[in-house]
């Protein structure tokens, strides 16, 4: 498995887990849970500021792509 390949897979586990974490604040905040609702968006947040963190790092490893 070259570097290119494991940076691909990073980028989509936490895309991922980006996804999932607002899907799961959104079925709070539908529950009525607005308190709780909060963790699992900031925690979107994260996913997704580490997404596109791997996103520019692979795209700066391989410019072709």
């Amino acid at each position: 498995m070259n570097q290119h390949t494991v940076f691909k897979i990073m980028e989509r586990f936490w895309l991922a887990v980006a996804v999932i974490m607002a899907l799961i604040g959104t079925w709070m905040l539908i529950d009525g849970n607005y308190d709780g609702a909060r963790i699992p968006f900031f925690g979107a947040f994260g996913a997704g500021v580490m997404y596109w963190l791997r996103r520019y790092q692979r795209k700066r490893s391989n410019p072709n792509n």
